[in-house]
């Protein structure tokens, strides 16, 4: 990939000061609208708030009940998603242009005004506690739980997990207050990308421009937090009765902001983050023991965070977890062939490729980095990685920061 050209995001300011960044690229009048808040579970005072009040934020604000925001969305042919995550909420509408004057009172009622009516919340609960009961007799969901309280530490927010305790802590009062500590303009970005029209920003500033949607006491910069993992390696959880075991495997590694990045990426790919990847061809195709076997590398704002995550036959999980090591110990003691480095660098500019047909995956690739602080310029810097990243250099990565020794290992099963 000898050059290839990205499509700058566009920066404007409503008059309150909220960045709107537009993607203008497309040929279909249909415009997708993110709103993005530092509203993720680790500002949360009890677990499951923020996203309890994501989720909550549709079902009934001043003027709209739930009923009356399904039909108008329905109506328009329009589909709004939320969503949160470890450090920040979403909400995301689609829609044609010509039909946002009319949907955009009922996005700015549910972003600043929601009600958090009684029994739509009571109905969230029950559903998410049902959930919560039904998973907690998977063997890939305690896993998942466990790994991520001992790596981070049990008074961590990334570490912290539920209970079914913590679903008698929230009351209306608890969302209230969340949502009118985090979804103001003092933290709001927005993103808009597709086929975006000169009025677009007119009408966003219209809505959401005014000096009245501020809350005095969120200085959010103050909340920061230490990780304490756990000083036990290795964690079991039994599940006498279970076919499989579950298995993750990990440890922090650096965010998306720090130079190695890309080359971790890279090294990850090797090693679990595609199909044709050496777990896969060991564990799964020479050995046999699971359909799936992959390893994923995830940055928050915080820290990155490792994983190999796998479900196999309970007889053959420690045989597992046995080629898993082997084939850590291979990527810091051996050169990567030259084949197989051209393989994956051609995968990884593949899948990138793919990553950015459209303007819809455009913004979504923008938001992310908006995040961390970053512009498109990132995705330059790292391409120039992937394309000229050697085996040497990957080998130094693999003996610095692929160190088994220094993971930790839970499996749930028999």
């Amino acid at each position: 990939m000898d050059s290839f050209n990205l499509i700058l995001p566009q920066k404007h300011v409503l008059d309150n000061g909220i960045p709107v960044y537009t993607i203008n690229s497309g040929i279909i009048d249909v415009v997708k609208i993110d709103l993005v808040f530092p509203a993720g579970s680790w500002y949360q005072p009890q677990r499951l708030v923020a996203h309890a009040v994501n989720n909550l934020m549709k079902e009934g604000t001043a003027n709209f009940s739930s009923e009356d925001i399904a039909e108008k969305l329905d109506f328009y042919g329009a589909f709004l998603e939320t969503g949160s995550s470890k450090d920040n909420a979403y909400l995301t509408l689609y829609s044609l242009n010509k039909h946002l004057p009319e949907l955009m009172p009922v996005l700015e009622e549910m972003v600043k005004h929601p009600l958090f009516p009684e029994h739509e919340t009571s109905v969230f609960l029950q559903r998410e506690r049902q959930n919560y009961i039904i998973n907690s007799q998977k063997v890939k969901y305690l896993v998942r739980r466990k790994f991520d309280e001992v790596v981070f530490g049990k008074t961590h927010p990334y570490g912290k997990i539920m209970n079914l305790d913590s679903f008698d802590l929230l009351d209306k009062s608890v969302f209230a207050d969340f949502h009118r500590r985090h979804y103001d303009a003092k933290h709001c970005r927005m993103v808009i990308s597709g086929k975006v029209e000169n009025t677009i920003v007119k009408l966003l500033n219209q809505h959401f421009g005014g000096s009245d949607w501020f809350t005095e006491d969120n200085n959010l910069a103050s909340v920061e937090y230490e990780m304490h993992p756990d000083a036990e390696h290795y964690h079991k959880i039994s599940m006498p009765d279970a076919v499989q075991s579950a298995i993750r495997m990990g440890k922090p590694w650096v965010t998306r902001t720090h130079p190695d990045f890309a080359g971790l990426q890279f090294l990850n790919t090797v090693f679990g983050g595609y199909f044709g990847s050496r777990l896969m061809a060991n564990i799964r195709e020479d050995k046999g023991y699971t359909y799936g076997i992959g390893s994923t590398y995830y940055s928050y704002l915080k820290t990155g965070i490792f994983r190999i995550v796998s479900e196999v036959g309970a007889d053959v999980a420690d045989k597992a977890v046995e080629e898993i090591k082997t084939e850590i110990n291979k990527l810091r003691q051996e050169t990567i062939k030259k084949k197989e480095l051209n393989l994956v660098r051609n995968y990884v500019l593949g899948s990138f490729l793919r990553g950015i047909d459209g303007p819809f995956e455009l913004g979504n690739r923008f938001r992310t980095v908006m995040e961390f602080g970053e512009d498109m310029d990132f995705y330059r810097r790292y391409l120039d990685v992937i394309q000229s990243i050697t085996a040497q250099q990957l080998l130094d990565l693999a003996q610095e920061y692929l160190n088994e020794e220094e993971m930790w290992l839970v499996m749930a099963g028999k």
